[in-house]
This record gives structure tokens, C-alpha cells and sequence, in this order.
């Protein structure tokens, strides 16, 4: 799902697969939600998109909202990936034990063997070769991994893996990213990025969490905070 709107009785399941063009918030009544299969009205609108989006204009507000656009620029997304790869024998790797893929350069994974005992490898890769492995696919990403264990655990580790699941969030079309940073000096545009519009236009998301910033927690917490906002309005606009 690409936004999160209130709507009222126009509210469906089926809209939840809709994604979101234009917030109009000209009318100081409802606000238009446009989107590629139709418009909606909403009282108030939470957006919970990635920076990267916002900072794009992916969604286009109706009067502009520079501020957020301005504040979502200055909170990029870096990008890190998993990979989880099956293991045919558990006990080809120790359980519950943390790998570094290479000490003598940069671009390399981590690995988690066996977690909690279970018969797979998560790897971890972040910044560059993050992009450079979505750029080639998964089976790229599983033949660094492969080798990146072999250099460890032997050549013979190789018969043992198989591609279970890999992300690929820059390639997300509506992401574009994985966790917010705050380029150098601009950690309080998260608060700006927080701030609602006009008490209609709400933001929520972990790029909003001031002392939680790039966890699942803070982007949780900004969303019930927002949600309380909203029901806190409707209930003094009733």
C-alpha cells in the first residue's frame, strides 16, 4: 500500500491496492485524494511514504507543501538488503553465529548462520554493493554470498545453499529505499517532516521519528502518535 488515507464511508478493502497521485487540500472542507482509479474524500489524510517519494514529488500536493518536500530532501534513504538463504544440512554451519564476509575490503556482507538454530543464512548488504547487487539480481547476490561463505566454510559449501528470499528496495517503485539519514545538520527537518499540515495532513513514518529514526518501532510510534492527532480533531470538530 502506498498511502494511508482516512475516508470515511468511502473507505474499501478494495482501495487499499490504489496508488495515490495528488492530495488536494484547496477546499477548506474535505480534501481530494487522487488516485489511478478514481478520486476520494477524506477529512484528513496520513501519509506514511518514504522520503525519497516525497522528495520526488511522486505525490503531488495541491497547494504545494515545500517545506515537506524541502525537509524530505534532506532525509535521503540509504539502502540495505537481505538474503536468506536455505541449507539443505543445518549442521554444515554452527548455529547462532555472526560472519563477516571480508575484512580486507569494503563491500562485503555479514551473515547470520543458522539463527535460532533454523537451517538458513541471513546476509546483510548495505551502501553500494547493496545498489551494485540489485543492478545485476538475485543470483548475483547469491553468487557473492556463496563465495563470500566458501572463503570461510570451503568450496564445498556451496552445494549446500539455495536462494530462499531477497529484497531489492531501491528497486521498489514506491520506496525507493530502505532507512532515512539525516544529511550533515539537518536532523531537526524530521520534526518539520513530522509537523501536521493545516490539522488535516498528517506524517507519519520512521523518517518522522525524532530519537527512533530507521527502526519499525519508530515508524510505529509516529503512526499512533498521528492517528491520536486525528481522532483528537474529529472529536473537537464534532
Amino acid at each position: 500500500m502506498h498511502r494511508s488515507a482516512k475516508t470515511g464511508q468511502n473507505r474499501t478493502n478494495s482501495k487499499a491496492s490504489q496508488a495515490l497521485r495528488r492530495i488536494d487540500h484547496r477546499d477548506t472542507g474535505r480534501i481530494g485524494i487522487e488516485t489511478n482509479q478514481g478520486v476520494l474524500s477524506a477529512r484528513a489524510v496520513l501519509v506514511t511514504v518514504s522520503t525519497n517519494m516525497l522528495a520526488a514529488e511522486k505525490i503531488a500536493f495541491d497547494p504545494p507543501l515545500p517545506d515537506k518536500t524541502q525537509a524530505a530532501a534532506r532525509l535521503p534513504l540509504g539502502l540495505a538488503d537481505k538474503l536468506f538463504l536455505g541449507l539443505a544440512h543445518p549442521e554444515a554451519l554452527p548455529a547462532d553465529t555472526h560472519m563477516l564476509g571480508a575484512i580486507s575490503r569494503g563491500a562485503t556482507g555479514t551473515y547470520q548462520l543458522r539463527p535460532l538454530g533454523a537451517a538458513v543464512v541471513e546476509g546483510y548488504f548495505a551502501g553500494d554493493l547493496a545498489h551494485d547487487l540489485e543492478r545485476e539480481g538475485s543470483e548475483a547476490a547469491f553468487a557473492f554470498a556463496a563465495d563470500e561463505l566458501a572463503g570461510q566454510f570451503g568450496a564445498d559449501i556451496r552445494k549446500e545453499l539455495s536462494l530462499a528470499a531477497i529484497s531489492a528496495w531501491a528497486a521498489a517503485p514506491h520506496i525507493g529505499g530502505s532507512y532515512s539519514y539525516a544529511q550533515p545538520g539537518a536532523s531537526d527537518q524530521r520534526a518539520v517532516l513530522a509537523a501536521p499540515h493545516d490539522g488535516r495532513i498528517f506524517f507519519a513514518g520512521e523518517a518522522c521519528s525524532h530519537s527512533r529514526y530507521s527502526t519499525a518501532h519508530g515508524a510505529y510510534e509516529t503512526g499512533v502518535a498521528a492517528a491520536d492527532l486525528i481522532a483528537g480533531a474529529f472529536s473537537r470538530n464534532a
